[in-house]
């Protein structure tokens, strides 16, 4: 089947208004601003996708998402982002599958139709982006001491507020990608395969690895999350202690950095996986609350299945023993 990456289509650049109030940049994006962009946009994508499936015939070709990415530059460390509420409409009027909103090198990502149904319709949004780094005199000294990592003390705090109310949990995870360039980091940088990301855990003031996947070509690492928090970007030297002889040893030490495998001495990288920690082990990687799935019951499965296309690692998880 053929790959083809569409680049720079759906991106909408300098459609925006922007005013700083009390030192925030406050950001808007109008349905009446957007509408006719995402209209060219999709033009475009659908003249691209007709010359595609023409090339190679329409068998061979996977069917493509049209995404549309709001662009805004980063002006101040706090930036707010107002949307209206006809936005969403705008997008799925035009069939746009997923919209993303770009501030600087941090992006929102979120399925079109799947947030409209976890918001129950259309609704006023706003996001907060908030920058901190050496610049601006507000590193976290605790990145800076963390065993095995390193990092720039880079860090934004993303939230989401539909309808003036926090937004704090998705039921479908959504994406966020954050633009190495902001972090000093480009594809010729060492190990780009141990970059993580991290968000702060409020409870006990420790930041935690959430992995995340690096793009060469965008230069971008995109994280699965459920729940928005602060967040940075750090690569890893961390290692066990018995597989230097292994095979599989840059991937199991890709994965411990990122947080998917638990940190211990030894991998024991001979033995036989178990289903629980498979099931783990992508759950973690798609950003998956483990306390939630571990909690359901047989009676719960079939109805979140039919709703979650991580429905078998659900499964995994709701045995009763």
């Amino acid at each position: 089947m053929a790959r083809v990456t569409f680049n720079d289509i759906g991106t909408i650049k300098d459609k925006y208004d922007e005013k700083v109030v009390d030192r925030v940049s406050e950001i808007s994006f109008e349905s009446q601003d957007i509408s006719g962009e995402v209209e060219s946009e999709w033009d475009k994508f659908n003249q691209l996708n007709t010359l595609v499936e023409g090339y190679y015939g329409a068998s061979n070709v996977r069917s493509f998402s049209f995404d549309v990415t709001l662009v805004a530059p980063r002006t101040r460390d706090d930036v707010r982002v107002r949307l209206s509420k006809d936005l969403l409409q705008v997008a799925e009027d035009n069939f746009v599958d997923n919209l993303a909103l770009k501030v600087g090198g941090t992006s929102l990502v979120f399925d079109v139709k799947d947030f409209k149904d976890e918001i129950n319709g259309y609704a006023d949004m706003t996001l907060d982006l908030k920058y901190s780094n050496s610049e601006n005199g507000k590193v976290d000294k605790n990145l800076m001491q963390m065993d095995g990592y390193l990092g720039q003390g880079y860090t934004v705090d993303v939230s989401l507020r539909v309808n003036g109310e926090l937004k704090d949990r998705f039921e479908t995870p959504i994406k966020l990608r954050f633009d190495m360039d902001e972090f000093g980091i480009n594809v010729d940088s060492p190990n780009v395969n141990r970059l993580s990301a991290f968000r702060l855990n409020d409870q006990v003031d420790l930041w935690e690895p959430v992995g995340g996947r690096y793009n060469p070509v965008t230069n971008e690492l995109t994280v699965f999350r459920q729940n928005l928090s602060q967040y940075t970007v750090m690569q890893s030297s961390k290692t066990f202690n018995d597989i230097d002889a292994s095979s599989a040893k840059d991937e199991i030490e890709e994965l411990l950095g990122k947080g998917i495998i638990d940190e211990t001495a030894a991998f024991n990288p001979e033995e036989n996986v178990t289903r629980e920690e498979v099931a783990t082990w992508v759950a973690r990687s798609y950003g998956l609350n483990l306390t939630n799935l571990c909690r359901l019951k047989m009676s719960q499965v079939t109805v979140t299945i039919t709703k979650n296309w991580l429905g078998p690692i659900v499964l995994v998880f709701s045995q009763e023993k």
